[in-house]
């Protein structure tokens, strides 16, 4: 990673708060795995929305990075909370582009648990830099 990302919240390695995601790349997707620490929680036992949004929109502009070697930004994003996301718990977040028109990469990333189960699941836009 190049390091002028490394103080990202998302997935930069120096920043002392930051998620510090991971991600690796197989069958067009960006994928990382994730521990739920107790200092992402929200409701008791629960990680804070917040951070399951910004999973997600990493995730799915991870594959743009990816794909395309191309910076985008957020221009709308939909997420859609199937279960609850406890801490303490092992996840696993992936992106994928469905498709681009024009400048706007269109995009689907959804979060699993161990088990496979859909926890949450995103819909973005993003416009191409």
């Amino acid at each position: 990673m190049n390091n002028q990302y490394n103080y990202c919240f998302a997935c930069g390695k120096d920043n002392p708060i930051g998620l510090k995601l991971n991600f690796y790349y197989k069958d067009e997707k960006a994928i990382a795995d994730f521990e739920v620490k107790d200092i992402y929680q929200g409701y008791p036992d629960s990680i804070h929305g917040g951070i399951t949004t910004t999973l997600l929109d990493e995730a799915m502009a991870k594959i743009i990075l990816y794909k395309k070697n191309i910076t985008a930004v957020t221009v709308e994003l939909n997420v859609r909370f199937h279960h609850k996301i406890c801490l303490g718990s092992k996840i696993k977040v992936s992106g994928w582009i469905e498709y681009i028109r024009h400048k706007i990469t269109y995009t689907q990333g959804e979060i699993r648990s161990e088990q496979g189960q859909i926890l949450a699941s995103a819909k973005a836009k993003y416009f191409l830099q």
